[in-house]
């Protein structure tokens, strides 16, 4: 007669544990390949985030260097200063012709440097470019539309009014040169980086939240309502003979 001979019950409680302890090791494992998976999959989107901050910055950066080189071109070429050639040089072509050219050049710096400021725009051209680097682009196409103007201006010649004293001529120097300062020094008044875009980009690559800066009206706004375009006025009614 044959008997069923069971397990001794030690062997059985070894048993389960060592499966219990077998599948211990492959959930770890399991959960071990989870992490790792996830933390490949989030370490390519923060460089990808990184590179692309980098790229913002050094963009910025960049057009704030042309626009500066085009501030400071722009001092010669109103002021008949060091430049090849400036506003008043010797005319190359017949009057009807400079005053076309020179009304398109115009035209086309009015157009970009008033569109682009329109809210409207702005949201439209923030789907293309990264909100961050929208006021350096502005900069930099303002700073490409005054260049383009230098380069292909034609001067129109002539003589609208002249000073030949001594002391009126270094007045009206001084007067341009005060022009072209206080045009520079309103912008920090009022946040120079900020309004050329250095502080968007910066804000951005430091991965921070950009807050828009409220207007304020310190040093010679107690004065004069728009001193920057005091400055302006300065500068175009004095300059150089």
């Amino acid at each position: 007669m044959s008997q069923m001979i069971a397990p001794p019950v030690g062997s059985t409680k070894k048993g389960s544990r060592l499966q219990s302890h077998a599948a211990s090791l492959n959930e770890t494992g399991r959960e071990h390949n989870t992490r790792t998976r996830s933390s490949s999959q989030t370490a390519a989107p923060s460089e990808e985030s990184l590179m692309r901050r980098l790229l913002v910055l050094t963009y910025g950066v960049v057009s704030y260097a042309i626009f500066f080189a085009t501030f400071c071109y722009a001092v010669g070429w109103v002021g008949n200063l060091w430049v090849p050639k400036s506003i008043d040089s010797v005319p190359v072509g017949p009057v009807w012709q400079a005053l076309l050219v020179n009304t398109l050049l115009l035209a086309v710096f009015a157009v970009q440097y008033s569109v682009m400021a329109r809210p409207a725009f702005k949201r439209w051209w923030t789907r293309f470019i990264p909100e961050s680097a929208e006021r350096s682009t502005y900069v930099l196409l303002s700073s490409l539309a005054l260049l383009l103007m230098f380069w292909q201006w034609q001067p129109l010649g002539g003589v609208i009014w002249s000073v030949e004293n001594s002391t009126g001529r270094f007045l009206l120097h001084a007067m341009f040169g005060f022009g072209w300062l206080l045009v520079l020094a309103t912008t920090f008044l009022i946040n120079h980086f900020d309004l050329f875009g250095l502080r968007q980009v910066w804000v951005f690559a430091r991965g921070k939240e950009y807050q828009p800066l409220g207007f304020v009206t310190p040093g010679s706004y107690w004065w004069v309502r728009h001193p920057l375009y005091v400055g302006w006025l300065c500068r175009s009614g004095s300059r150089r003979r």
